[in-house]
């Protein structure tokens, strides 16, 4: 997700602009330029003959729902000539809620596209197995509210292996957001999760510190 690092105020939290821009219709265009600044990025790294990793970008919830979104998406990365592989789309599961047949019908366009779906966010409120019955979703991730009491509660553990093995029974990956102690990393180990991302692995980096991150992995 994007950070704004204000020139007065120093870092922002998504959580205080995005609202905003999703008010004055603003976050479009800041989802289509974070794409694209992606799409410059690993342009780049392949030119250069650099390590490469999939990268994901954020849509949010107003703009998957604009006209023509797809297509446009579509258009931005052929015009860096990537594989699909290396651009993956998140989508929240709120999105959902606001307009399942909807969603649904987008996802299956993009996926027609080639792209990678991942669902963000999933446990974070009203969660559905509707969700993941019908939206063919890539990957899931498991908002990270519902690793706060694995430790102290075998009702959230004995849930949280039940929704991984759900998700594999319907090929879907999952990916646990938001691991930030080692009683939460030693957990998802012996769980069949397929990543595990988080604080305690490390945060936010500027484009300098993770090319020496994934060149250093």
């Amino acid at each position: 997700m994007v950070r704004w690092i204000h020139p007065k105020k120093g870092f922002m939290s998504p959580g205080i602009f995005v609202p905003i821009f999703e008010r004055n219709g603003f976050i479009e265009k800041l989802d289509l330029y974070v794409l694209e600044e992606t799409c410059k990025y690993i342009k780049q790294r392949i030119s250069e003959g650099k390590k490469v990793v999939p990268i994901s970008t954020n849509l949010s919830r107003m703009t998957i729902y604009t006209k023509d979104i797809v297509n446009k998406i579509d258009a931005l990365v052929k015009k860096y000539e990537l594989d699909k592989n290396y651009i993956r789309l998140e989508i929240t599961e709120s999105a959902y809620i606001d307009s399942p047949n909807e969603i649904i019908g987008i996802v299956k366009e993009f996926k027609d596209k080639g792209f990678k779906i991942l669902m963000d966010d999933f446990g974070s409120g009203y969660s559905s197995l509707n969700t993941l019955m019908e939206i063919p979703i890539d990957i899931l991730k498991i908002d990270m509210k519902l690793s706060e009491n694995i430790g102290n509660s075998n009702r959230t553990e004995t849930i949280l292996k039940s929704i991984i093995d759900m998700a594999h029974a319907l090929n879907t990956a999952v990916i646990i957001e938001g691991v930030e102690t080692k009683i939460q990393v030693d957990f998802y180990s012996k769980t069949n999760c397929d990543t595990i991302q988080g604080y305690f692995f490390s945060r936010p980096l500027p484009i300098n510190k993770f090319n020496e991150y994934i060149e250093n992995e």
